[in-house]
């Protein structure tokens, strides 16, 4: 096993801290809330971009924040 595969397994493994879990259901809220407001205004043909670019937005913000710990 490598390295790399030994580190995920412990991060994995250790118990999530509260700021992990507040995270999480943050970017849940954020992504739930983009793709309503996407459904909202979008047509329906668009409706899929839009949906893939509020998951691109969650996704981009998530990797900021994990950058920033």
């Amino acid at each position: 096993m490598s390295k790399l595969q030994r580190s995920f397994l412990k991060y994995i493994r250790r118990k999530p801290s509260f700021k992990d879990i507040m995270l999480c259901s943050a970017l849940l809220l954020l992504a739930i809330t983009l793709m309503q407001l996407s459904a909202k205004f979008l047509d329906e043909s668009l409706s899929t971009y839009g949906t893939m670019a509020s998951l691109g937005i969650v996704i981009l913000v998530g990797i900021l924040v994990l950058r920033k710990k």
